[in-house]
């Protein structure tokens, strides 16, 4: 997780609460920890559904080779952000019509083909605009991979093709070659993943699956998307990935194999990986109540904002996210409390027996690895608290408001009059 600077502790004292916070220098250096050691062909996307915020998406645009969506709303947050649609890659099981006829006027980079059914409906929308639609075939691997804390690979999915009938359906979209241009293929096998020789596995699985369709059905391979899935280190006893030792041994067996097909592509689409890290979600203890024998400190923060620390985001079991207490450092003796916010539900857990310097009202405390599927992940409409602070640290350390509160019931709301 870093060692955590005392100048990133200071502007943490800084910021209004509840917040969150990114640093830009965290982002930086997780950034090129992998794209600097990607070899030639091999392009870094970032997947906008981790954290979507339209000043994070700014800063990220010079970084990143483009951006991996799953939304007109997301298409939307990155052409406001300066994406081109050529470096967009579209995902989804579900994409609207709607969605689809967004994608094919903005010309996206890329479209994800989830089904046969979906192939057709894409076609026919290019046929009715005289264009041709870029697409790619996304795959549902036959086999899983250990090491992937949520598998989506080897088991029925609403996600892609099942790879067991994937030659046929490359047969289909072929034919419909008039109105679809098929790059190749989008294989994703899981998320949270915490062992680099899985996500080689994965890669190297999908490079051999690849060489064989190829070989049986011969079109022009120019793409293959091998998704995100690269993990974080949340709970204790975890140990991060080292991106620049998976970035170099993944374009060992990516080299090889672009020698066989010259042109082809690939685009890795971390989200989570490249910007958890970089967030802290900041609250202030507003009180402190014992109860049969524990101790609760009550913050300004909850789960309407940050829902992932409460364990309700993929955890099958409920674990501490790493939290320190700014205002107490080493100075006070460490005790085990349970943090909760201000709702009112038993499901608002921060922390449960977490171990603190002791907390006072008014110290702030700081739940870290929260840079992902934080505030627009979380039910935020629950209670009707007001949408908490973003705030970024930049490369100068200035604290640089992205996001203002404002009250969730205002949202497109309608009066009596209609207004």
């Amino acid at each position: 997780m870093g060692e955590i600077t005392h100048q990133q502790r200071e502007l943490a004292r800084q910021v209004p609460t509840p917040c969150f916070l990114y640093h830009l220098d965290v982002l930086v250096q997780q950034v090129n920890g992998l794209r600097h050691h990607l070899a030639e062909g091999m392009h870094l996307y970032y997947a906008v559904k981790a954290n979507p915020n339209l000043g994070l998406l700014k800063r990220l645009l010079p970084l990143v080779d483009g951006v991996d969506i799953a939304s007109s709303g997301e298409m939307e947050q990155a052409r406001r952000a300066g994406f081109a649609p050529a470096a967009m890659s579209f995902a989804g099981p579900g994409k609207s019509l709607h969605e689809l006829q967004q994608a094919l006027d903005h010309q996206l980079g890329v479209l994800s083909l989830d089904s046969l059914a979906e192939a057709h409906q894409v076609a026919e929308l290019a046929r009715a605009r005289g264009s041709k639609a870029r697409v790619v075939i996304r795959v549902n691997p036959a086999r899983e991979f250990a090491g992937y804390a949520i598998r989506m690979a080897g088991r029925p999915s609403p996600f892609g093709v099942d790879e067991e009938g994937l030659p046929s359906v490359v047969q289909e979209v072929l034919q419909l070659g008039e109105w679809l241009d098929l790059l190749g293929f989008h294989v994703y096998p899981g998320t949270q993943c915490l062992k680099g020789e899985a996500v080689e596995e994965h890669f190297a699985a999908t490079l051999a699956m690849v060489e064989t369709l190829i070989q049986a059905i011969p079109f022009p391979l120019r793409l293959i998307n091998f998704g995100g899935g690269l993990g974080i280190p949340y709970h204790s006893g975890q140990q991060p990935l080292d991106g620049e030792q998976l970035a170099t041994s993944l374009s060992r067996l990516w080299q090889p194999f672009r020698q066989k097909y010259a042109g082809c592509q690939a685009i890795l689409e971390p989200g989570r990986y490249l910007v958890a890290p970089m967030g802290w979600y900041v609250v202030t203890v507003t009180a402190i109540k014992y109860s049969k024998g524990e101790t609760f400190c009550i913050t300004d923060g909850g789960i309407h904002h940050f829902m992932a620390a409460s364990g309700g985001f993929g955890q099958l079991i409920r674990k501490n996210y790493p939290m320190i207490n700014l205002d107490a450092e080493n100075s006070r003796p460490l005790v085990k409390v349970n943090v909760v916010g201000p709702l009112c539900t038993t499901l608002d857990v921060l922390a449960q027996q977490v171990e603190l310097p002791q907390p006072q009202v008014g110290d702030r405390l700081a739940i870290l690895q929260a840079g992902a599927y934080g505030f627009t992940a979380s039910p935020s409409l629950f209670l009707s608290h007001p949408t908490p602070w973003e705030y970024l640290a930049d490369e100068n350390n200035r604290l640089l408001p992205l996001r203002r509160p404002v009250h969730p019931l205002q949202w497109g709301e309608v009066t009596e009059d209609g207004d």
